[in-house]
């Protein structure tokens, strides 16, 4: 039973999710980033809102590479910015979209679940769903929040150096692996790390 096509069932579960938080008396002035990766087999779905990436690793001869990743949505994505400026929202610094109406609040982020006072500025809760078909080569999808990302040093292939790793010991250990390296004085910012074994 349920939904058979893996992208519907994803922008079906963005919606409630974001009714759900719309709902909520905070979400006038808060909101959240989120990404959600269903795999059925060799069929692979995933949308995303915000900068919590998403990560398909591959490996050839005991080496991983980033095979596919999610698209964040921030400033530095042309069609994001063209699309806060289109709305007539501010932005500071080139990396904040700030309230036209009350401008001490400002986002890195273009689009959340939430924040629904920064709507008539451009920022929108639509995800980027994308399917995609996996192969045996696939050994891991991994989505973290920017609190993993945006840490020096780390970037996708070395998230992918440091799973290879541990690989073989599970998806728990090479979460906790990817936590671990960038967790020397603690991230910078919070830090959710998921990994999926495929």
């Amino acid at each position: 039973a349920g939904e058979k096509d893996l992208k519907t069932l994803v922008e079906k579960a963005f919606q409630v999710t974001n009714d759900a938080i719309d709902s909520s008396p905070w979400s006038k002035t808060s909101g959240c980033t989120g990404s959600l990766a269903v795999v059925r087999g060799k069929d692979f779905a995933c949308g995303n809102v915000g900068d919590s990436t998403i990560v398909v690793m591959s490996h050839k001869q005991g080496n991983y590479y980033p095979k596919w990743t999610s698209t964040d949505h921030r400033l530095d994505n042309n069609a994001e910015k063209a699309r806060i400026i289109e709305n007539g929202g501010i932005i500071y610094e080139d990396q904040y979209v700030v309230d036209k109406v009350e401008k001490n609040k400002g986002l890195m982020v273009t689009r959340t679940m939430g924040d629904v006072d920064m709507r008539p500025n451009g920022v929108i809760c639509t995800p980027d769903v994308k399917t995609l078909q996996l192969s045996e080569q696939d050994a891991y999808v991994v989505v973290a929040s920017d609190g993993l990302w945006d840490e020096d040093g780390m970037s996708f292939q070395y998230a992918c150096n440091v799973a290879a790793k541990v690989g073989k010991k599970g998806s728990q250990q090479v979460a906790k692996a990817l936590l671990k390296a960038v967790s020397g004085d603690g991230p910078m910012d919070d830090c959710t790390v998921v990994a999926l074994s495929i």
